[in-house]
């Protein structure tokens, strides 16, 4: 859906997940000299820091409460424009979570668990 040009280095991730220890885990497995993390565990914060930040790249739960991945992508869209890669994580194998992904303007929509592997294919595939 969305065309993106690869650039060097993802400056600032932000990772949106309602569960903390989801964050922490995240952060871990993409940690790098040249990153930094902004964390938000609802959809609303995650669209005041995409406001207020430079943001390289989000990952972002697709169930949270109040505002769930799906309305955050269409926020956060809306703010950022289609230039930033908005990866979707669902607790969810069905094909649904990931055509109403694409539909709502998430370039990637992957399962849970995650793998670092895939974590870093995803990257790659924006980046370096």
């Amino acid at each position: 859906m969305f065309k993106l040009e690869k650039t060097a280095a993802i400056a600032n991730i932000l990772l949106v997940d309602d569960v903390p220890e989801n964050l922490y885990s995240l952060e871990k497995m993409l940690a790098a000299k040249d990153r930094k993390f902004l964390k938000a565990t609802l959809g609303k914060e995650a669209l005041k820091l995409a406001f207020s930040n430079d943001v390289s790249l989000i990952l972002l739960d697709v169930q949270m409460p109040e505002m769930d991945g799906l309305e955050a992508t269409k926020g956060l869209r809306h703010i950022l424009g289609d230039g930033v890669p908005i990866v979707g994580i669902t607790g969810y194998a069905s094909n649904k979570y990931h055509t109403i992904g694409k539909e709502a303007g998430m370039n990637e929509v992957i399962a849970k668990p995650m793998y670092i592997q895939t974590l870093r294919q995803i990257i790659d595939k924006y980046y370096n």
